[in-house]
């Protein structure tokens, strides 16, 4: 029998994910001006489901809300920017992998982690690598997860790393999955020996690279 069930989406989810995808692909582009009431009639919804979804997207950093001019779209990070957002990352996640190395059941999450990340397909397009990008986030999460330290945990959930660093790669797209994937397997390895060292080492080495790689995407 064929499973016809329809699942439903919220509809402040599906206005947020449409709009993410619109600042993501740059059909909404950098310092663009963001009105509710023009935004609804694009959409075909209500004034409400768009405030709401910007407030979400202002949580992330991809909306900035300026006093008497409204909402507009977040522009690209600098290079001084992106070096303050990596260096926070490094401190931060640094001492979770240090806290979470040997936790149990990481290293079975982790690993299942990246064979779901090694099957997708990666384009140029939001659509294209949305997948990826909810994956190598979760990846990070999971590490959060299992540090017991839950102000290192809020912290950590606060900082906007995936989408802004995701943003700057372009209309060409993700370009590093693989060394990417190759990164989080040290990670991983480097937990699962529970030496708090070795994955403090592993994580910096990957955020370092990250770090490396998003200020050559801003000078493309």
């Amino acid at each position: 029998m064929v499973d016809e069930t329809v699942v439903r989406v919220p509809l402040t989810d599906a206005v947020h994910d449409r709009l993410l995808e619109m600042i993501m692909d740059g059909s909404l582009a950098p310092g663009a001006p963001l009105r509710v009431q023009a935004l609804a009639a694009r959409l075909g919804v209500s004034q409400t489901p768009i405030r709401e979804s910007l407030g979400r997207l202002a949580g992330s950093q991809l909306v900035v809300r300026a006093p008497m001019r409204g909402y507009a779209v977040a522009p690209l990070l600098s290079d001084k920017e992106v070096v303050e957002l990596m260096h926070a990352r490094l401190l931060l996640e640094s001492e979770i992998a240090a806290q979470a190395a040997g936790a149990e059941g990481l290293d079975d999450a982790l690993r299942e982690n990246l064979e779901r990340s090694r099957r997708v397909e990666v384009g140029p397009a939001y659509e294209n690598y949305r997948e990826y990008l909810e994956l190598s986030a979760e990846f990070h999460t999971l590490i959060g997860q299992a540090c017991e330290n839950r102000f290192l945990r809020s912290a950590l959930e606060s900082l906007p790393v995936h989408v802004q660093r995701f943003r700057l790669f372009g209309p060409e797209g993700v370009d590093d999955v693989e060394v990417s994937l190759a990164e989080h397997d040290a990670v991983r390895r480097a937990l699962a020996t529970g030496d708090p060292e070795s994955a403090r080492r592993a994580v910096g080495e990957h955020i370092r690279g990250v770090e490396a790689r998003s200020r050559h995407s801003l000078e493309r």
